[in-house]
C-alpha cells in the first residue's frame, strides 16, 4: 500500500527582505521517535521530483493554509535542504515574523509511498512539507505514520516426551500487514497469489489483508520447514482489518484516501449561484475639457447664418460742442458670418433577444457610453477649433519683463489677459497652456498665483477665480492661449444629443440600434483670443 510520513527539519536561513527561508528538510543518521518507533532516514533513499517548485508548504501539515512555495531542494551529506519562498499572504506574513524570530523554526518533511524497515527509512517521495514549531529529533522532528512495518511475535512451545521430560522451544515470527482494495491483491515479495478472488459486490467492502509469517530460521533449517510457514491469505472485512491494525499500532489513513474526493468543479460549481455584479467600472467618466470654454446655442439647421460688424467700423461716439456743431461720425460696416453644421454617427446591429428578455441595466450602459464618445469627439472638434491660428490674434512675449518668482506659465497668461483688457474684448475667462506650462502652472501654489493675477491686472478680489486653465500636448511647448467665451459658439441640438434611433430587421432578427449627432461652431469674433508666443530672437 501507499503510505505517507512526516518528518520535521530545523531552520538554517531567513531572509526576510527576499521572504525566503532555508532549512534542513529532512537530516541523515540521526536517530527519531516517531508513534510507532522510532526511524533513520539516509542519503538517496527520498526520491525528489523533476520540478521542486511545484511543492507547496503549509502550516502544520494542512494544506488549506499554504504558506510557500519551493524554490530548490538538494540532497547534502547532513540530509535534504531546501528553500522555499513565503507567500505574500496574512499567514506568509505571520510565518516570516515567526521565523525570524525564533518561535517556528521546524520544517517537517511530507513523503509519500514511504517504506520502512527495522527502523529505517528505505523509499519515500517527497510531496510537500509543513512548518511547525517544536523539533524532536537532535537537529530535526520527525512525525510519521510508519506504514508497512514488521511486527515481530514471539510463540513459546512446550513439549512433554514419554520419559516424562518437557523442553520448550520459542519461535520468533515476523507479520506484516498490507491490504488493498478487494479485487486488486498486493503482490509482496515472492509469496504466491489467493486462489481465489473475493466478491467486490458484497454490501461491505471486503479488503484482502495478507499476513506474512515469517519464522525466524536457525542454522540447519531446511527449505522445506521454511515453506511450512510461508505467506498464508486470509478474506476479512474492512472494519478487521482495521481493527487488527491498530492492535498492531498503525494506522489506515491511507485507506480513506482511496474514497472519491467531490472536488469543486463536481458539485460546488455546478450548485452555486455566482455573485451578480452587473457592469463592472471601466474608467472615470469623459469630462469635456474645451466644450466648457466656449458659448452654447441650440442648433436648428444645418447651416447657420448671421452677421458681425467689421473690426474697425463699428459705431463710436465722441465729443460735441453743440450750438450747431456737427456731431462726430465714423464709417459703420457689416459681414455675414455662416457655419455649415457637421456629422457625428453610429449603428449596430444588435440581436433582439435584448429587446425580448429586457435588460434595462444594459441599454442604459450601451447608450451611456455612445453619448460619452459623442461628448469626447465634440470637445475634441472645439479644441480644434480653439487652437486654429484663425481663430486668434497673436502677442509676443518678452520673459525679461517677468518678476523674480514668478512663473513663466503665470507670466504669459497675465500678458494675454492684458491684451483682452487692451483691446475691450472682455476679461479673459480661460487659458489653454502646452503641456510644459501646464505642469508648472499646477506646481504654483494657488494662494501664489491668485495674489499675482489679482495685483498685475489691478482686479478685485476673487476677480479671476473664474478663469478655466487646460493644458494640452496639441499646443506647442511655451505657447499660450487665453480669451473669452463669447468670442465662439458651439450649436448643437436642442434637448437630447445625440438623437438615438431604433429599427428592426424581422427577417433576421435583428435591432438596429443607431445615434445621430449635429454640432456647428461659430466664430464671432478672433480678437476674443489671444496666442501668447516668444519674441523671435
Amino acid at each position: 500500500m501507499t503510505s505517507s510520513i512526516r518528518a520535521a527539519g530545523r531552520l538554517l536561513t531567513a531572509s526576510v527582505d527576499d521572504r525566503t527561508l532555508t532549512y534542513l528538510l529532512l537530516p541523515y543518521g540521526e536517530q527519531g521517535r516517531t508513534n510507532v518507533g522510532r526511524v533513520t532516514a539516509s542519503a538517496g533513499v527520498v526520491t525528489l521530483p523533476p520540478d521542486p517548485t511545484q511543492l507547496v508548504a503549509n502550516m502544520e501539515h494542512d494544506r488549506t493554509r499554504p504558506a510557500a512555495r519551493f524554490l530548490s531542494v538538494e540532497e547534502t551529506a547532513a540530509g535534504l535542504t531546501a528553500s522555499v519562498r513565503v507567500l505574500p499572504t496574512s499567514t506568509g506574513d505571520d510565518l516570516l515574523v515567526e521565523a525570524s524570530e525564533g518561535v517556528r523554526t521546524g520544517i517537517s518533511v511530507e513523503l509519500d509511498g514511504a517504506v520502512i524497515r527495522g527502523g529505517r527509512l528505505l523509499a519515500g517521495e517527497l510531496t510537500g512539507a509543513g512548518f511547525c514549531t517544536a523539533p524532536a529529533f537532535p537537529s530535526a522532528q520527525l512525525v510519521a505514520s510508519d506504514f508497512g512495518e514488521t511486527v515481530t511475535t514471539d510463540t513459546t512451545t512446550t513439549v512433554e516426551h514419554d520419559d516424562g521430560s518437557q523442553s520448550t522451544t520459542t519461535e520468533h515470527r515476523e507479520t506484516t500487514y498490507e491490504y488493498t482494495d478487494a479485487g486488486a491483491p498486493a503482490d509482496v515479495d515472492d509469496d504466491p497469489e489467493p486462489d481465489a478472488e473475493p466478491d467486490d459486490t458484497e454490501e461491505d467492502q471486503t479488503v484482502t489483508a495478507r499476513l506474512h509469517n515469517r519464522p525466524a530460521t536457525k542454522p540447519g533449517d531446511s527449505l522445506a520447514a521454511a515453506r511450512t510457514t510461508s505467506a498464508t491469505t486470509t478474506q476479512l472485512r474492512a472494519s478487521e482489518v482495521f481493527r487488527n491494525l491498530a492492535s498492531a499500532g498503525l494506522e489506515p489513513r491511507q485507506l480513506l484516501a482511496a474514497l472519491d474526493q467531490v472536488s469543486q468543479a463536481d458539485a460546488f460549481d455546478v450548485t452555486t449561484v455566482p455573485q451578480y455584479l452587473g457592469e463592472v467600472w471601466s474608467g472615470v467618466e469623459y469630462v469635456p475639457e474645451f466644450t466648457p470654454l466656449v458659448g452654447h446655442a441650440d442648433l436648428t439647421s444645418g447651416k447657420i447664418i448671421g452677421w458681425r460688424f467689421v473690426p474697425g467700423k463699428t459705431p463710436v461716439v465722441g465729443d460735441w460742442t453743440g450750438g450747431g456743431t456737427e456731431v462726430p461720425s465714423n464709417e459703420v460696416d457689416l459681414e455675414p458670418v455662416e457655419a455649415t453644421a457637421a456629422r457625428i454617427a453610429a449603428g449596430w446591429n444588435v440581436d433582439r433577444i435584448h429587446r425580448d428578455f429586457p435588460n434595462p441595466e444594459f441599454w442604459a450602459a450601451f447608450f451611456r457610453l455612445a453619448n460619452e464618445d459623442y461628448k469626447r469627439k465634440v470637445d475634441a472638434k472645439v479644441g480644434t477649433h480653439l487652437l486654429a491660428t484663425a481663430s486668434s490674434t497673436e502677442v509676443e512675449f518678452d520673459p525679461d519683463v517677468v518678476p523674480t518668482g514668478v512663473s513663466e506659465a503665470a507670466a504669459k497668461i497675465v500678458k494675454g489677459m492684458l491684451r483682452l483688457k487692451a483691446t475691450q474684448k472682455g476679461r479673459a475667462q480661460w487659458a489653454i497652456l502646452g503641456e510644459d506650462l501646464y505642469e508648472q502652472w499646477l506646481y504654483t501654489r494657488a494662494d501664489d498665483a491668485l495674489a499675482y493675477l489679482q495685483v498685475a491686472l489691478g482686479l478685485g478680489q476673487n476677480a479671476i477665480e473664474g478663469i478655466n486653465v487646460v493644458g494640452t500636448s496639441a499646443v506647442p511647448d511655451g505657447t499660450v492661449r487665453v480669451g473669452v467665451r463669447a468670442a465662439n459658439t458651439l450649436h448643437e441640438l436642442g434637448g437630447a444629443s445625440p438623437l438615438r434611433v431604433s429599427t428592426e430587421d424581422l427577417a433576421v432578427g435583428n435591432l438596429t440600434e443607431a445615434v445621430y449627432g449635429y454640432y456647428g461652431i461659430m466664430r464671432h469674433d478672433a480678437g476674443g483670443v489671444v496666442r501668447v508666443v516668444d519674441a523671435a530672437p
